[in-house]
């Protein structure tokens, strides 16, 4: 029983284990998360589109407030392109909501973030100039506000998704060519209920 009890502390004393990076299959199920509900988003006249990614059913698209104008946006999924009305943008936290037409679109399943998430590994979704899309992971770690840093170099709008494939997070913004700032959805969350 001596033995047991000084045993205790020392096992307290052991580190933590580290979270395990992602495995092949969840890249894959983000991956097809990605491709299923991942959009172009761009201001109406803008020579150039970022992404976005649907979150509704109804048509609900999350993208960053620097692809959309003031009241409307262009938005092109598939083979289809259509402009949309801006329903929310917020300058503070970098993102815009914006509206498809119709229903039964291909949403992206959502998952929030513990409130203090520590380290998570959220994986991305490079998309190499045309050439096949590929998942990479990264460590999230926590930054100024709501915000969290990843290193992935991913474009203002980009989905991240959990090892489930479930969206999680928007990059807002790049940080040099290894990283980006991104917003848990949980912060936009708290938002959105703020305005009700």
């Amino acid at each position: 029983m001596r033995a047991l009890l000084l045993l205790v502390p020392a096992l307290l004393a052991l580190p933590a284990r580290a979270e395990a990076p992602p495995t092949r299959a969840a890249l894959q199920r983000a991956l097809e998360a990605h491709a299923r509900s991942a959009v172009e988003v761009s201001s109406p006249g803008a020579a150039r589109a970022g992404p976005g990614v649907i979150v509704g059913t109804d048509g609900q698209v999350l993208t960053s407030v620097q692809q959309v104008g003031l009241y409307e946006a262009q938005v092109r999924a598939g083979a289809g392109s259509e402009r949309v009305p801006v329903l929310m943008a917020n300058a503070a936290l970098k993102v815009a909501l914006v509206r498809l037409a119709g229903e039964g679109h291909p949403a992206a399943a959502v998952s929030l973030l513990p409130q203090k998430p520590g380290r998570p590994w959220l994986i991305g979704v490079l998309d190499a100039g045309g050439k096949r899309a590929r998942a990479v992971a990264g460590r999230a770690s926590t930054t100024r506000g709501p915000f969290l840093r990843v290193p992935l170099a991913l474009a203002p709008g980009s989905p991240l998704f959990d090892a489930q494939g479930r969206l999680v997070a928007v990059a807002v913004a790049r940080r040099g060519q290894r990283a980006c700032d991104v917003l848990p959805l949980g912060a936009l969350k708290a938002l959105l209920e703020s305005a009700r």
